[in-house]
């Protein structure tokens, strides 16, 4: 069965895989010695794109979400990012909603979403907000999760790298 774009607009798994193959190839193609297998590969692999009908258009599309799931991936790799959730590791910190700002393009109203990886609880306890060094906890079952400091500075960056993701506020493209 040919990879087809669906009527909402998404493209399924085989097209994003072959558009997979074929930047991977492009790429491939520009190192001297492998130009010329590279570029017999592209062609097979353009001819079987033909057979499965696949379109121009929705090859165009596979490309880009390709490329939207390659910058998500360096996004979520950033070293910050990662050390914060290392400190905090049975924890998980996701954007819930984010709205623009009544008449700003550039500021945004956030709010995370805390999931308990120890009994999936959905809310933390600190004991003094004021203190960055106190414990934070989850409400449900107690598992220490690590310092309230932490905690502040994880859901912070997880909203920055929202940001940076769906490219708004100081990372929208100009």
């Amino acid at each position: 069965m040919a990879s087809r774009s669906k009527d909402d607009g998404t493209v399924d798994g085989s097209l994003i895989f072959l558009t997979g193959i074929l930047t991977n190839l492009e790429q491939i193609s520009e190192i001297p010695a492998a130009k010329p297998m590279a570029e017999s590969a592209l062609e097979d692999l353009h001819l079987l794109m033909a057979y499965l009908g696949i379109t121009p258009l929705e090859l165009e599309r596979g490309l880009q979400i390709a490329k939207a799931m390659a910058e998500r991936k360096e996004a979520l790799s950033d070293p910050i990012l990662v050390e914060l959730q290392n400190k905090l590791p049975r924890l998980q910190v996701k954007v819930e909603q984010l709205s623009p700002k009544a008449g700003s393009d550039t500021k945004f109203d956030m709010s995370v979403e805390f999931c308990c990886l120890e009994c999936g609880g959905f809310e933390v306890e600190t004991s003094d907000q004021s203190n960055p060094a106190g414990d934070v906890w989850c409400d449900a079952c107690g598992h220490v999760f690590g310092k309230w400091g932490d905690l502040q500075k994880l859901g912070e960056r997880v909203c920055e790298t929202e940001l940076r993701i769906r490219k708004l506020g100081a990372f929208a493209e100009t």
